[in-house]
């Protein structure tokens, strides 16, 4: 009930008893139907729980909690979603023997969506399925530990192959689970080489084989030294990753290299349309180069960043019409446009901006806030009102309750105490 990947779990239990049913039978050994049903029918009550559980939790994270933000199908009709499910198996099959590379982020362009089963690439994705599936069947009389180790994979997978769609079309670590069963499989292989090859040619394998996995693992650690360095990584493995785009695009233009975030924040926007991050981020950009613009003097390029600014906040909010920050960042566009208009000597224009200002930040502290405090929501308010004497001194009680407010917050914070 904590995970929605582990609602598969007490499958892999059953599979652990069918497994000791083969074990009892010596001679005569029975198929994988009937370890099943008799392990079943040895412990009825556990598994008339776990499946009551199961259907509990799958109709909450579907319908109560909605885990998923998924709307429609991957590539949009019935068979090419299930022929994207088949791409996946073969993926995480092949992530299992050679996990390289490895990749933070697949959302964007990054894994591709299966255009139909006339695709070759969907036919044998399709076709090692089913042979998969029927080996892993077929085996169990012969071996049942390698049966159970396949079988446990392909049970581990199930809940993040796409079966019931969801947001994340794929990620690395959907692989902690089913990587028990890949052990156990091993664990038959090493058993079978270790009669034929002799133990000490065994040991010089599994130790070239401990060693390569040892030097993937150093490389990698270097990838998760900072945000910056695991994003760069994400970004050379994976140019497509929406993630990897928006993160630095956000970071580059912190540092200073505004082209640069520009760029990769304007790529994260065409990888994911319906994400509002990156058109709020690129109105972040605009607003902030506005501000600097104004301090120089530059009126007019500033007026034009800060309508640009509002441009892309107002897309953002199309997407997330609830998000206080974005509404704010509206409001803090809009107060800038009235200082612009205000030194271009038009303070009727100023006094319609800081209105509208006004209404945007209004409206964003209605909105009960799920996601971080309000702080710079209302130090940006206050010094709204205290700008504009035109929006009437009556607002003054309210000036000195949002400065209040920020300074509860943040006692220390000169600018709160230098405005009140």
């Amino acid at each position: 009930l904590s995970k929605e990947v582990a609602i598969v779990f007490p499958v892999m239990l059953l599979l652990v008893d069918a497994l000791r049913e083969w074990n009892r039978e010596s001679a005569g050994r029975p198929s994988i139907v009937q370890a099943v049903i008799a392990a079943a029918k040895r412990q009825p009550w556990l598994y008339g729980a776990f499946t009551l559980l199961a259907g509990l939790a799958l109709f909450g994270a579907i319908f109560i909690n909605r885990a998923s933000r998924m709307e429609g199908l991957w590539g949009g009709p019935l068979p090419t979603h299930l022929g994207t499910s088949f791409k996946l198996f073969v993926h995480y099959l092949k992530m299992i023997v050679y996990p390289h590379p490895l990749i933070a982020d697949y959302t964007g362009g990054v894994f591709p969506i299966s255009t139909g089963f006339l695709e070759p690439a969907t036919l044998f994705a399709a076709l090692v399925a089913l042979i998969y599936f029927g080996l892993s069947l077929w085996v169990f009389r012969r071996n049942a530990y390698l049966s159970v180790g396949l079988l446990w994979v392909l049970v581990g997978l199930a809940p993040v192959l796409q079966l019931i769609p969801f947001h994340e079309i794929a990620a690395d670590h959907f692989l902690y689970l089913p990587l028990v069963g890949a052990s156990l499989v091993c664990g038959v292989g090493v058993s079978v080489l270790a009669n034929k090859v002799g133990r000490k040619w065994l040991a010089a394998i599994i130790g070239l084989v401990t060693i390569a996995s040892s030097a993937l693992v150093v490389t990698r650690n270097a990838d998760w030294k900072d945000r910056n360095t695991l994003w760069e990584a994400t970004y050379r493995s994976a140019p497509n990753s929406y993630r990897a785009n928006v993160n630095l695009g956000l970071a580059y233009y912190r540092e200073g290299r505004s082209e640069e975030g520009l760029r990769l924040t304007l790529r994260a926007a065409e990888l994911d349309p319906r994400q509002p991050i990156p058109l709020s981020n690129l109105g972040g950009f605009y607003l902030t180069e506005g501000m600097s613009l104004r301090q120089d003097g530059k009126l007019d390029e500033a007026k034009s960043s800060q309508e640009k600014a509002i441009q892309y906040f107002s897309s953002a909010i199309e997407l997330d019409p609830e998000n206080p920050f974005t509404l704010s960042n509206v409001a803090n566009s809009y107060k800038e446009l009235g200082l612009i208009f205000e030194e271009k000597g038009s303070p009727g224009e100023a006094l319609e901006a800081r209105m509208k200002a006004r209404d945007f930040y209004e409206k964003s502290l209605s909105i009960p806030d799920r996601r971080r405090e309000t702080k710079a929501i209302w130090l940006n308010y206050a010094l709204l009102l205290i700008d504009s004497e035109e929006l009437g001194s009556w607002l003054y009680p309210m000036t000195v309750r949002y400065l209040s407010n920020f300074l509860t917050e943040y006692p220390d914070d000169p600018r709160g105490s230098y405005w009140m």
